[in-house]
């Protein structure tokens, strides 16, 4: 089997969601299947085998010229670059087929007999109240172009339970559920930082609508009466940082939480190999691949129960769910999890053996009977 994946910029130069599941795909599938990729070259000096196994041919694409125009040669090069490869079995997009490449789908279909798969790793529509107008535009326009070249695709990949039932609501067809992956080793550490509170709480992630890092603030602040020894950590960059200080203050939060900034992945795995539990209170989650790698790590955590983390969080098992259109629920869960020693440890080591269910190794070799399957014609 021969494969080609089409994707943007790479981990570790870009960070992102769907960087982090093509590293961790392409490095396990690749001891399976004949693996190309298709990508921006991160630049010179920036050597792919340190990353990467030895089995992975890499075609590179140079994101060169003026900015306005970095589209267009983007879109040509990768039809170009495609042109002179060998012929696959199937080509898996990592990427929509917007913006960047909204020529390369039919060029495929046009030369060759390539299945085509496209994970989505994430449903636009649902995301665009939370961003500015100039963004939003951008995202309207990217998904305009991206919705039309989807005729092309044999598949759908996504990532949920939760987005395969928009992506159906929307009128998609031929959608499979193949979930994120985890490194189990790489969120064990057994490195502890000194932290300020006797209950440590962690959030990590961007700090902007979505997130709901404003409830968190709020009802952290309500789940502190009677309380003194307890301190909130929140991780990540966003357009909302300043205003969510702005809240700590005039909560009269200033000593009870930190705001770390933009962590690197050492030190995310030391803050939370510290803390005692961690709160993810989005208005919903494709799929919530922070709240794995939390379970990784022995933690319980707090989150919605709207979201693709449901397909893995389970209340009273290994989380607490709540619903965060109840204005006090969150501040109850808060709560309780500080209060209940023993049950931030039940938690704890239930989430750790849910995490084991979703080892990268496991989904690769899902993904490789995946890919056999729609070969085969199934």
């Amino acid at each position: 089997m021969k494969v080609l994946f089409v994707a943007s910029e790479l981990y570790p130069w870009q960070i992102g969601g769907p960087q982090n599941v093509v590293y961790n795909l392409a490095n396990h599938l690749a001891e399976r299947i004949d693996l190309e990729m298709l990508c921006i070259s991160p630049g010179e000096g920036q050597g792919m085998r340190e990353y990467y196994r030895r089995e992975i041919t890499f075609n590179l694409i140079e994101d060169r010229g003026p900015k306005w125009f970095k589209y267009l040669h983007r879109n040509i090069s990768y039809v170009e670059n495609f042109r002179e490869l060998d012929a696959f079995d199937l080509v898996h997009f990592h990427i929509l087929p917007g913006a960047n490449c909204f020529f390369l789908p039919p060029c495929i279909k046009k030369r060759s007999l390539a299945k085509l798969v496209l994970s989505l790793y994430d449903w636009v529509p649902e995301e665009l109240r939370f961003y500015g107008t100039a963004e939003k535009l951008g995202h309207i326009m990217h998904w305009s172009a991206a919705r039309r070249r989807f005729r092309y695709f044999d598949r759908f990949v996504v990532n949920s339970t939760y987005v395969k039932e928009i992506a159906q609501s929307y009128g998609l067809g031929q959608v499979e559920i193949m979930p994120n992956g985890i490194d189990m080793d790489e969120w064990r550490t057994s490195e502890k930082l000194p932290l300020k509170g006797g209950v440590n709480i962690l959030y990590w992630g961007r700090l902007y609508a979505k997130k709901g890092v404003g409830r968190l603030i709020r009802a952290f602040a309500e789940s502190l009466i009677g309380r003194d020894d307890v301190h909130l950590y929140i991780g990540g960059e966003g357009p909302e940082e300043n205003l969510y200080r702005d809240l700590s203050r005039s909560l009269g939060l200033e000593d009870k939480v930190t705001f770390l900034g933009m962590l690197t992945n050492e030190e995310l795995k030391r803050y939370l190999n510290s803390c005692d539990f961690c709160v993810f209170p989005s208005v919903y989650e494709g799929f919530g691949i922070s709240i794995l790698e939390a379970m990784a790590a022995s933690k319980p955590v707090i989150t919605s129960r709207k979201g693709g983390q449901t397909d893995f969080a389970r209340d009273g098992y290994n989380a607490l769910l709540v619903d965060l259109d109840e204005p006090q629920g969150l501040a109850r869960a808060i709560k309780e999890m500080i209060d209940d020693t023993g049950m931030r440890e039940s938690l704890g080591a239930n989430a750790a053996s849910t995490a084991t269910r979703y080892d990268w190794r496991r989904i690769a070799q899902d993904y490789a009977g995946f890919y056999e399957r729609i070969l085969e014609g199934n």
